[in-house]
Order: C-alpha cells, then sequence, then structure tokens
C-alpha cells in the first residue's frame, strides 16, 4: 500500500507525527511530496498572482469596486495571508503605494 502525501511548507514541521500515524496503521510505504519551495518565502508579485488565481478558482463571486463593502476582500486577503505565512502589514503601508486611480480618490467620505 503506497500513501502519497501533498505537504505545504506549514505542515512540513509535522511530517514526524503523521509518518508516526501512518505507522501506527501498517503502512510500509510512505512517500511525501512537497509543495511549494522548499524553506522560501513568497515574493510580493507571487503572493498576487497566487491570491488572484485563489479568487478566479472559487464558486463564490469576488466583487470589488469604489462603489462596494471592502471587508469581504479585507477578510479574504487576511484569510490568504494566514495560510500562505505572509507577514501582516506594517504601519502606514499605504504611503508606499502609487495611486492607480489617475488621481481620483476612491475612498467615499
Amino acid at each position: 500500500m503506497k500513501i502519497q502525501i501533498t505537504l505545504t511548507p506549514e505542515e512540513q514541521k509535522y511530517q514526524r507525527i503523521i509518518t508516526e500515524s501512518l505507522e501506527k496503521r501498517n503502512s510500509n510505504i510512505i512517500e511525501f511530496e512537497y509543495s511549494g519551495i522548499e524553506n522560501d518565502k513568497l515574493t510580493a508579485s507571487e503572493a498576487l498572482y497566487g491570491f488572484c488565481g485563489w479568487l478566479t478558482s472559487r464558486d463564490e463571486k469576488t466583487i470589488m469596486s469604489a462603489n462596494d463593502d471592502a471587508a469581504p476582500i479585507a477578510e479574504l486577503v487576511n484569510k490568504f495571508s494566514k495560510v500562505h505565512n505572509l507577514e501582516e502589514p506594517r504601519d502606514n503601508f499605504y504611503k508606499n503605494l502609487i495611486n492607480m486611480n489617475n488621481g481620483k480618490n476612491s475612498n467615499k467620505s
């Protein structure tokens, strides 16, 4: 019996526990496959592409515009960031962003 398990970098630290559990089930061949690049973090562009790829693969619609509530998107960004072990945003990070709205402020006051 061959069991193949794909582990994310976060799950790799639990490999010993998984191996012991499978050995107790009399699995004599255990093969691990690692997803992602071992001991490497996503670059900013990889995270952006990955996040957009995830959004476009979900069954639920994701609506983003200046006229819509940003909270659902912020929650999705937070979920994606936690799963991929991304750093928390720095205070005042927005000051480093370039306005992509041709000078228009999309914040409704």
